[in-house]
């Protein structure tokens, strides 16, 4: 390996690490930019990043472990009876990621004696807990619960396992290559049928794959005619390979991430009307594609055309996700020059709308949306309180991410980057009281109209969403700083209950109000009144485990635990 590629990886570690609050160490960066590397193409957020975190002591040898069901992440509180199609795609992903200059062979000697506990179906949490973290053993269980919820779907499962490290992988040792066959081996005894594989990841990889960046201007090759008004809108008709090939990348993937975050709700074929989009596309006969589907829906801030290709920059794509997938697999798995594909005689109709206005893109794709069987849930960041917060924000140095990865696209702060999942869990937690369902429920918060609409009331003040975060944003600094790495995640979980036991250790009060947070400023509320807070929460959380014998994670999701919590704090203010 060049002395170069370990230069250029350590200087993008570097500059990322700028972009953080300083209580971030090199092993957690690393992994954290493993990580978001290997799982480029999911689209997934910075949460979803730490809730597959395993990295701990007692982690055997794995840094992170993802799982996802048809290119979804899963997450503690996902409802996998939802997902509808027949042979779900389930992959699970496990990771190590060392700052080591090689690689070696006692890591993936770990990785074959822990594969045999957590993928061992008959595993159960007691059993785990004895040899494994909180984290791990959740993520293990989670496997479980996913493989055993979809096996009457019998489901294509895939084992991916990545060994990522700052060597050279022209460098790697036979020794090496041949205890990762074994590993492959090991897992196939107990996942048939499943495809494993492992990957090695050094330096020049890592550098290479930062380096790929998700294209958002892209070309597409219609027909003969297109409509047009002015230059910002456009009706054409693409040949049904041309917009494959508009939506897969270069490994013929498909670019998930042009979809807008809030319509990625992918149906499956067990849905009828996804049944009937495949079964036209399977029809020979002499009706055309589009003559039969109501065709796909494209926002870009700029489209332009030459000759018989119209160019679009930063294109998301709004209507036309069920239509889009069933597409996509169905050319991947015949071959876009297939003979019985007719794939210059059929085309699908595609709606191409050339804005920046943010207030018109929210109402197009909401209006488009409702045409459809889309959950109110997944349209949330188009109304106007999710605007407001975002303005409100902005003015604060914080970016509020209601269009999913976009300050995270375009380069912010890691730190400063708050999604609406974590907004409602800080709010549910710090003004409702209710850290125990923070804690238990993060996704289901905003697809509840119930939850939703308790968290994100329009009457509520803007500082008080601020407040939360900012408060949630402290916790977790002070934390890192008083805990050192190990103890943080070991006690991440407790977080949305240090935050409100904070608040009330500051105000002296139990039994405070919003008007009471209203008036705050995070300023006032110092590290001291934060670490007390922690101090306070981890005390209460081990008198529970030794009083019950619960598990930490049963502890956090509790609403005994929140109101032992309160009933442990001063009756009167300290500091």
């Amino acid at each position: 390996m060049g002395n170069n590629d370990l230069i250029l990886l350590n200087t993008t570690l570097d500059n990322l690490k700028e972009g953080l609050d300083g209580t971030f160490d090199d092993s957690t960066l690393f992994e954290s930019f493993v990580f978001e590397q290997v799982l480029k193409n999911y689209e997934m957020t910075l949460e979803e990043f730490e809730a597959g975190r395993t990295d701990d002591h007692d982690d055997g040898g794995i840094d992170g472990v993802f799982i996802l069901v048809d290119g979804q992440n899963i997450s503690e509180d996902t409802n996998i009876a939802e997902f509808k199609a027949k042979s779900p795609h389930v992959v699970l992903y496990i990771i190590q990621a060392k700052q080591n200059a090689g690689f070696g062979d006692k890591p993936i000697d770990r990785l074959v004696a822990t594969t045999a506990d957590i993928l061992s179906l008959d595993k159960n949490e007691d059993e785990l807990e004895r040899a494994y973290n909180a984290a791990l053993t959740r993520r293990t269980l989670l496997f479980q619960h996913v493989f055993k919820t979809l096996a009457h779907k019998h489901p294509h499962v895939s084992v991916e396992f990545v060994y990522a490290c700052k060597g050279d992988t022209d460098e790697i040792n036979n020794k090496v290559k041949h205890r990762g066959e074994i590993l492959k081996q090991e897992v196939g005894k107990l996942l048939t049928g499943a495809d494993i594989n492992i990957r090695f990841i050094g330096a020049k990889e890592l550098v290479e794959m930062a380096r790929k960046e998700k294209s958002y201007t892209l070309q597409l090759r219609f027909l003969e005619a297109y409509l047009s008004r002015e230059n910002n809108d456009y009706i054409v008709l693409a040949g049904l390979d041309d917009y494959y090939r508009f939506v897969i990348d270069e490994e013929n993937n498909l670019r998930r991430y042009i979809f807008e975050s809030n319509v990625r709700d992918y149906h499956g074929l067990n849905v009828d009307v996804n049944k009937d989009i495949r079964g036209t596309l399977e029809q020979l006969d002499a009706m055309d594609f589009w003559w039969l589907n109501n065709g796909i829906t494209v926002l870009a801030s700029k489209a332009s055309i030459a000759g018989k290709v119209i160019s679009l920059d930063n294109v998301r794509i709004v209507n036309g996700l069920q239509t889009t997938n069933i597409l996509y697999s169905y050319f991947k798995e015949r071959g876009i020059d297939a003979e019985n594909n007719r794939p210059t005689k059929r085309a699908v109709l595609v709606r191409i709308i050339a804005t920046t206005d943010k207030y018109a893109t929210d109402k197009i794709i909401k209006a488009t949306n409702f045409q459809t069987a889309i959950p109110a849930g997944q349209l949330r960041a188009t109304e106007t309180i999710h605007r407001n917060i975002e303005e409100y924000f902005l003015a604060n140095d914080l970016y509020y991410d209601r269009r999913q990865n976009y300050y995270k696209n375009i380069g912010k702060p890691r730190d400063k980057i708050v999604s609406i999942i974590y907004l409602a869990q800080a709010v549910m937690a710090i003004v409702l009281k209710e850290p125990n369902n923070a804690r238990a429920r993060p996704t289901s918060l905003i697809k509840q109209d119930e939850d939703y609409h308790r968290v994100f009331d329009e009457n509520r003040d803007l500082s008080t969403f601020l407040l939360c975060v900012q408060l949630m944003k402290k916790v977790e600094r002070v934390a890192r700083m008083q805990y050192g790495r190990d103890e943080y995640y070991s006690i991440s979980n407790y977080r949305f209950h240090a935050g409100v036991a904070a608040i009330a250790l500051y105000l002296g009060k139990r039994l405070f109000n919003e008007k009471d947070i209203e008036r705050l400023d995070i300023n006032d509320i110092s590290d001291m009144h934060v670490g007390a807070a922690i101090a306070l929460t981890l005390e209460t959380g081990r008198a529970f485990i030794d009083e019950k014998a619960w598990k930490p994670d049963r502890i956090t999701k509790s609403k005994e635990f929140v109101g032992a919590l309160f009933a442990a704090l001063p009756a009167s203010r300290i500091g």
